[in-house]
């Protein structure tokens, strides 16, 4: 049984994320620089696991948080719809 309530649905728990976020000292300067812009635009203390995922890309993940960052904040998608972007489901 869950501590969180969750809305209806056909939810799978997982004990932890199916790709681990990465830790943040072995990423890059540029990723590091990337996850600094994000943490500082969305006011936030710390990292989003979603962009921490992301950052295991390497060089690439530059174009692909501004990607990320465009589909969550700048559009009109519903709630619903962003969590799927984000927690694709099985």
């Amino acid at each position: 049984m869950s501590l969180v309530e969750l809305p209806p649905g056909r939810w799978t728990l997982f004990d932890a994320p199916r790709v681990p976020p990465a830790d943040r000292r072995s990423v890059g300067a540029i990723a590091r620089g990337v996850l600094w812009l994000v943490r500082r635009q969305t006011k936030e203390a710390t990292d989003f696991n979603v962009f921490l995922v992301l950052a295991r890309l390497g060089r690439i993940f530059p174009a692909h948080s501004v990607f990320l960052s465009q589909l969550l904040a700048k559009t009109k998608l519903s709630a619903v719809e962003k969590e799927l972007i984000v927690l694709p489901p099985i």
